[in-house]
């Protein structure tokens, strides 16, 4: 009976995801295609889609996977022994994740131009260098909303409480929607500073919308800095293994993006629409579940 209750949960659970995920993708569609009517696979396409894959490659050492795989399991367990250990835990990996992804956005906006001659030294030219870097600059403190939304949805989960992610994800693909609407009455110079910015402010919104949730699930948005406490280290001895299982997957990434940057200007706005494509099923069923 309890065997089939959990069965019944999980369902239910992934269809809610799955559904969410579905509407966010249908979004993110309409996104693509938007993107794809103002620039094209033109120079100002793969500067900025090279410019976003740097804090989303960041982001899956960080956040998604490595950060969900270490933080819910101690976060669970905490929670056992009572709503106010499971906020201590919550506070400290927030403390954690602030430090870290902010300590991540100032390198790579100082060292952005490094960091794109080592990943895209095909878009290094004199053309679009200046371009690629100001994108970059522009952009990494995405890893930083990113991360928290990531780590928020783990403490939801746990708490059953399912979708909001997905939910954070529609509406940031409308933000970014909104984006590429304004851009469109710019010239494609201005209008990819626009679609960067938007980046930004959907974000911030990903992170507004789970706020209340978690209230809901009766924890506090507020951040403690220890970085040297026994849940931290425990977060990172967990996290460890994850991060190095998705280095295999990144490095593969950085070398499709770093061949493309060397082929024929378009390249990579080519292989990031049809990796949108693939990513569907993906999206949908496996991540959901």
């Amino acid at each position: 009976m309890s065997e089939n209750k959990n069965s019944k949960s999980i369902i239910r659970a992934t269809s809610t995801v799955a559904s969410l995920t579905l509407v966010s993708r249908f979004f993110g569609f309409i996104r693509d295609l938007i993107i794809a009517r103002l620039f094209g696979a033109s120079i100002f396409a793969d500067s900025f889609f090279v410019a976003f894959k740097i804090p989303n490659l960041l982001r899956s050492f960080v956040a998604e996977g490595a950060l969900s795989a270490a933080f819910v399991p101690i976060f669970a367990g905490e929670l056992k022994n009572g709503k106010e250990r499971a906020q201590e835990v919550v506070s400290l990996v927030l403390g954690f994740l602030s430090i870290i992804t902010l300590s991540l956005t100032v390198a790579g906006i100082i060292f952005a131009e490094n960091i794109l001659i080592l990943i895209a030294p095909g878009l290094m030219r004199e053309e679009s260098a200046s371009l690629c870097i100001s994108l970059t600059q522009i952009m990494m403190p995405y890893i930083i909303c990113v991360s928290m939304v990531a780590m928020l949805n783990g403490a939801l989960n746990s708490v059953n409480i399912f979708g909001v992610a997905a939910l954070a994800q529609v509406a940031m693909n409308i933000v970014l929607i909104a984006g590429a609407i304004l851009a469109g009455y710019f010239q494609e110079q201005n209008g990819v500073y626009i679609l960067a910015w938007s980046v930004i402010a959907g974000g911030i919104v990903q992170v507004i919308i789970q706020i209340p949730a978690l209230t809901k699930a009766g924890f506090k948005f507020i951040p403690k800095f220890n970085l040297f406490s026994a849940v931290i280290k425990s977060l990172v001895i967990l996290m460890l293994p994850a991060i190095l299982g998705a280095t295999v997957y990144q490095i593969t990434q950085f070398l499709n993006t770093l061949l493309a940057t060397l082929l024929v200007t378009g390249s990579v706005s080519w292989l990031f629409y049809a990796d949108r494509v693939t990513q569907l099923p993906i999206g949908i069923f496996s991540i959901a579940l």
